[in-house]
């Protein structure tokens, strides 16, 4: 599909009464998005094992005894579920809205391999996971000093800035001494996942102005930058202590017609398509 048409049908879906329940019908009865395929919460299960590996890394503290956040966890919390099987002690999800559907997550636990069906809210706190929506990251009800690990895979993008740094700010307040941030960050433009006749780096060429149009609550993304994120962890009070971004060459077509408020950028830093950021709360 023309990304120009995707992003019509989702500013039409914005607009009209229940389009988040219709278009998740349209993504289980038609586009199959739903329940997830198998090779899809694979995918999960390879990024819970990375975010395990990177907290045992840089933590004392052992995933038996250690309590993770997650935000943006999606309809079946693949994420969260995938994390419990590796051995992490709890995880806490939070989403702006209450989205996660009881057999998407049953789906889930079967194919990630949890030792017992989740087909309640009693099943899913007795598993170890606390679904938390509609529910602000911004304001948590969160103890303070209570985390050590806040983590994300592909939500961040998703966030404008200024509700990053609030988030960021409120994190600080319920991570431990030393606790953790492990965050996957796509920078690319997610209208090129399913227009193969655009790059990843398309949305570069368009003025904030005209971007927005095509900014809808079912594609909204900030189009920040590697080195923007770094400088909100930092200035929110954490240190880096890794987020080597994977890049590839700018197409000319857009290195050519870039937009006004990505001139002040490197060509490095435009480059950046995806990184995982580890910060630590100082």
């Amino acid at each position: 599909m023309r990304w120009e048409t995707k992003s019509l049908a989702f500013r039409a879906l914005s607009a009209i009464p229940f389009g988040q329940e219709l278009h998740h019908i349209a993504q289980r009865r038609l586009t199959k998005e739903w329940p997830r395929p198998i090779e899809h919460l694979e995918s999960y299960r390879q990024r819970a094992i990375l975010i395990c590996e990177l907290f045992e890394k840089n933590s004392k503290r052992s995933l038996a005894e250690a309590n993770f956040v997650e935000i943006g966890a999606g309809r079946d919390l693949a994420l969260a579920i995938a994390l419990r099987t590796l051995g992490v002690a709890h995880v806490t999800c939070i989403d702006i809205k209450r989205i996660a559907k009881l057999d998407l997550i049953n789906h889930a636990a079967k194919v990630l391999g949890a030792a017992r069906a989740l087909q309640s809210w009693d099943d899913l706190t007795a598993f170890g996971i606390n679904y938390l929506a509609p529910a602000s990251a911004e304001r948590t009800t969160l103890p303070d000093d209570n985390v050590d690990c806040f983590c994300t895979s592909e939500v961040l993008e998703h966030i404008p800035s200024d509700s990053l740094t609030a988030i960021l700010t409120e994190s600080l307040r319920y991570l431990k001494p030393g606790g953790l941030h492990i965050h996957a960050i796509d920078y690319s433009d997610h209208y090129a996942r399913s227009d193969s006749a655009i790059s990843r780096f398309n949305f570069l060429k368009f003025s904030d102005s005209e971007w927005r149009k095509h900014n809808s609550a079912f594609q909204y993304v900030n189009r920040l930058r590697h080195s923007d994120y770094e400088r909100l962890f930092l200035e929110s009070g954490y240190s880096i202590e890794s987020s080597d971004p994977h890049r590839e060459a700018i197409p000319h077509d857009v290195s050519a017609n870039l937009a006004e408020r990505f001139s002040r950028y490197t060509q490095d830093d435009l480059g950046a398509l995806r990184s995982i950021i580890v910060a630590r709360k100082r």
